[in-house]
Order: C-alpha cells, then structure tokens, then sequence
C-alpha cells in the first residue's frame, strides 16, 4: 500500500512540475556557474542504476537560484 501511495504521489508531482515547467528560463551551464562535464554524467548514473535493477526509472532536474 505504501509504494502505491508513493507512485501515485510522484506521478502527481511529475504532472504538475511538467505543466509548470514550460514558463522556466534556460541557460547554458557555464553562464550560470555549473559544469556541462559534471551535468553530462548525470543520465549516464542515472540509467546504470535502472539497467542494473535498482529503480524502475528517473527524472532529474537541474535548477540554480530557485
């Protein structure tokens, strides 16, 4: 019941960030201090961990300054 309750609240989540998400600023990393290098290895880590098992699936997002 637990992980139910869990999946059905992080699909709520994902919806509502996605409907939100279409009014959010774009930059290139370095311009707002982050490294495209460090960024990059972020979906190679994320999908080792859904290839090896450990999660069914992932969605990052990277935000600066709220």
């Amino acid at each position: 019941m637990i992980g139910r309750n869990l999946v059905l609240t992080l699909s709520a989540a994902t919806i509502a960030t996605a409907g939100n998400a279409q009014g959010l600023p774009t930059a290139k990393p370095e311009a707002v201090g982050l490294s495209s290098s460090a960024l990059a290895r972020i979906a190679p880590l994320m999908q080792s961990y859904v290839d090896s098992g450990k999660i069914a699936g992932a969605v990052a997002v990277v935000a600066r300054h709220g």
